[in-house]
C-alpha cells in the first residue's frame, strides 16, 4: 500500500461558525445541483423521444452497475470520515484509502437525510 497523506479541516464535534466562505460553496454547490438537474431532465426528454437512445442509455447504466458491483474493496483500503454538512448535522462517509479527503472522493454531493441539502464537507476528521 502506497503511503498517503490524509488532510484534516478540524473537528466536526466542535463548534462552528459558517464563513463567508461556507455559504459561498453551499450556493455554488445548489446551483451545479440544479443545473446537473435540468440536464438530466432533458436527456430524459430526448430518451423518451428516441427509443434507441434510451435503450443505449440503459445499457450504460447497466454496464456501469456490474462494473461497480465487481469492484470489492477490503475493509483495511476504506478510510473513513466524519463530516460536518452545511445544515450542522454529521455523517461519516468512506472512500477507498488512496484519497486524501472526502471532497478528492466526490462525496460533496452527499445529502443530508434530515435536512435534504447537499453536503458542505466542513470540519473532516480522518478514521483510519
Amino acid at each position: 500500500m502506497r503511503e498517503v497523506e490524509y488532510r484534516s479541516s478540524g473537528v466536526p464535534l466542535e463548534d462552528y461558525e459558517l464563513t463567508r466562505g461556507d455559504h459561498r460553496r453551499q450556493k455554488q454547490s445548489e446551483e451545479i445541483s440544479e443545473w446537473a438537474r435540468r440536464q438530466a431532465e432533458e436527456d430524459d426528454a430526448a430518451c423518451r423521444a428516441d427509443p434507441e437512445r434510451a435503450e443505449h442509455r440503459r445499457q450504460a447504466f447497466e454496464d456501469v452497475a456490474q462494473l461497480l458491483q465487481s469492484i470489492r474493496k477490503a475493509d483495511h483500503e476504506i478510510m473513513r470520515w466524519r463530516v460536518r454538512l452545511y445544515c450542522g448535522h454529521i455523517i461519516e462517509t468512506e472512500a477507498h484509502y488512496t484519497y486524501p479527503d472526502p471532497l478528492a472522493a466526490g462525496s460533496c454531493v452527499r445529502r443530508c437525510s434530515n435536512a435534504e441539502r447537499p453536503a458542505d464537507n466542513r470540519g473532516l476528521q480522518a478514521h483510519p
